[in-house]
């Protein structure tokens, strides 16, 4: 299946808060929204954890390019 379309705004089915950790994460990563929720939504919303495991998988380069394409 191919991914979903890139988009630029946060879609509102996100909390206030959610959006906010969304755009933090993305800015922090250096990953486009698209990535930066995926990264979110798989640590159950733990803004620790996603970290920790960002950097985990940036050190084994598993992040694929298109997650640093805006």
């Amino acid at each position: 299946s191919s991914p979903p379309a890139p988009f630029t705004q946060t879609p509102s089915t996100y909390t206030p808060e959610q959006q906010q950790m969304i755009q933090q994460f993305a800015a922090q990563s250096g990953m486009n929204h698209q990535w930066s929720i995926k990264c979110l939504e798989q640590n159950g919303w733990n803004y620790e954890k996603s970290g920790e495991i960002f950097l985990e998988l940036q050190k084994q380069n598993k992040i694929p390019p298109e997650a640093f394409t805006k």
